[in-house]
């Protein structure tokens, strides 16, 4: 058996529970740069290869990464926990890992990991290190040092380690720049064990329920195309209040100052060998200029002579300009090619104190008339309980959407509501005060425990109370009951669940289908939540 220097393991957080979907596993895709990062040490020697087990439990629930990584002789395990919904699911699978195979370096990285780098040392044993921000660059560098008899971890640059009880945190010196991101293959998809079930597998939505057949999943959770997340570049301009990824938060995490973008031509390359790997349709979401768009213009236009037939969906930051709107749909005519729009509220002073690219409702409408014009299709997203926030004005946003519905229906694929669970290293996190939240969630132990316990629902357990919301809120909630009341007002005004993924319902029709799905579990005995999470194994 061949043996693995540097082995990368994505865990999904296997056990989440919301009534219309059961127990569902979620963060099923893995941060972009994780195939970039083993490819990289592939090019320069050591033997590396990549495992998710979302995908091992698909294939074999009695799948053990314990037992696999007997006689396979690896070095380095590194374990993104770049969204915190993984941050119990990463940090147990690491205790078994440690646990079984003491000698074996366990490194974890991503957003979350570098935020939180320093407390995460501190409070588990079982991790050794923690690359911050870009890793390409310190995963080789750690890599070479673990080759030598005495590694020198204070040459790694970006990491952070223990050194008996002292945690150490090397300089923040790597952040990749354009040349950098052009040397990276964001596609070598055959370094992931099983790729081919994660191909087919997931898209979005990005839950899959695990009492539902991987057929059933497909057919009822699936926009009906594979999504790749295709790597643009890096960085953000600009502070969303609720973003992690913000300009503040991202120049905490990994000392990005600026914006970066990959050469049109190695794009386009990702793309021909994501096609190759069996996808449709790239997801896309980097839009940091969204003023100017000649980045995306000619990226367009080398898209069209290599005639790849691929879809896009295209994230939008801001508004889009007419000329890329013209250039996406001469560019990605087909039926999956969508442009994703989210305005966050109706109310322009909601939208200007939240988001980093404001725009008026009147020029929100023009863009959607255009639109309309050409043809273009739209996935268009709100949200409800944000700062400065009031139920008077989400109410005003459910009159915005019945508008849009009646005038828009024939480009409209989707239009959803969506609550947002508190990042780390948003604004909103970096200064609770400022935007008028409470939050229950400042460390990465609050985290941890929240995604391990009973109150850990992707999609009700927000982590923070808006005292600004409901009438005289600040005195009546806390954050785990602000959640449910948000909750609770956001499935009577605002469901839009339905059978079809590529669909949705108006909030009557979804609350029925709603009840048709919590009987279906209840008929079965699955409709209350796991009294212990499930985690892997």
């Amino acid at each position: 058996m061949e043996p693995i220097d540097f082995l990368f393991v994505h865990v999904p957080k296997k056990s989440s529970f919301y009534k219309p979907l059961g127990e569902f596993m979620n963060i099923t895709f893995m941060p972009m740069g994780v195939f970039a990062m083993a490819d990289y040490l592939c090019k320069h020697g050591f033997r590396s290869q990549i495992i998710h087990l979302g995908v091992e439990w698909i294939e074999n629930r009695d799948f053990s990464l314990i037992e696999w990584l007997k006689d396979r002789q690896v070095k380095v395990i590194g374990m993104p926990i770049h969204w915190h919904y993984q941050a119990y699911d990463t940090i147990e699978v690491a205790k078994q890992i440690k646990a079984h195979y003491p000698d074996i370096c366990i490194v974890l990285g991503g957003f979350t990991a570098s935020f939180f780098a320093r407390e995460i040392l501190e409070n588990f044993s079982c991790i050794d290190a923690v690359v911050r921000g870009d890793g390409e660059k310190p995963v080789l560098a750690l890599m070479q040092e673990y080759t030598t008899n005495t590694p020198h971890l204070a040459k790694v640059p970006n990491l952070s380690w223990r050194l008996g009880e002292q945690v150490i945190e090397n300089p923040l010196s790597y952040v990749a720049e354009k040349k950098d991101l052009d040397e990276l293959d964001f596609t070598n998809l055959a370094l992931l064990k099983n790729y081919p079930t994660y191909v087919r597998s997931f898209s979005f939505p990005l839950a899959w329920m695990k009492h539902f057949s991987a057929e059933k999943n497909i057919k009822h959770h699936s926009i009906g195309t594979s999504l790749f997340p295709l790597a643009i570049g890096r960085g953000c301009p600009v502070n969303c209040s609720f973003c992690g990824g913000s300009y503040e938060g991202q120049l905490i995490i990994s000392g990005r100052k600026k914006v970066v973008f990959r050469d049109p031509e190695k794009v386009v390359d990702s793309m021909e060998q994501a096609k190759a790997y069996g996808y449709q349709t790239m997801s896309v979401c980097f839009d940091p200029t969204p003023k100017d768009d000649r980045y995306f213009l000619e990226l367009f236009r080398l898209i069209r002579r290599r005639k790849l037939g691929l879809d896009w969906y295209f994230e939008c930051w801001s508004l889009p300009t007419k000329k890329f709107m013209e250039a996406f749909k001469e560019t990605f005519p087909g039926q999956y090619s969508v442009l994703a729009i989210s305005a966050e509220s109706s109310s322009e002073r909601v939208r200007k104190l939240n988001k980093g690219f404001f725009y008026t409702n009147e020029e929100l409408f023009q863009t959607l008339d255009f639109m309309k014009e050409k043809n273009i299709y739209l996935d268009m997203f709100f949200t409800v309980g944000i700062p400065y926030e009031t139920v008077t004005e989400a109410m005003q946003t459910k009159q915005m959407m019945r508008t849009i519905k009646k005038r828009y229906s024939s480009i409209l694929k989707r239009m959803m509501v969506w609550t947002i669970q508190i990042e780390p290293g948003a604004p909103q996190f970096l200064h609770p005060e400022k935007y008028g939240i409470v939050s229950d969630r400042s460390t990465f132990m609050d985290f941890y425990r929240s995604h391990g316990g009973q109150d850990s629902d992707t999609y009700s357990a927000l982590g923070y109370y808006n005292n600004t919301f409901f009438p005289n809120g600040a005195e009546k909630y806390n954050a785990h009951e602000f959640s449910e009341e948000l909750q609770k007002l956001k499935c009577r005004h605002f469901c839009f669940l339905h059978p079809d993924a590529r669909k949705y319902n108006t909030p009557l029709k979804g609350r029925i289908y709603c009840a048709y799905r919590a009987l279906y579990w209840k008929l079965r005995g699955l409709d209350k939540k796991p009294k212990t999470r499930d985690i892997f194994t």
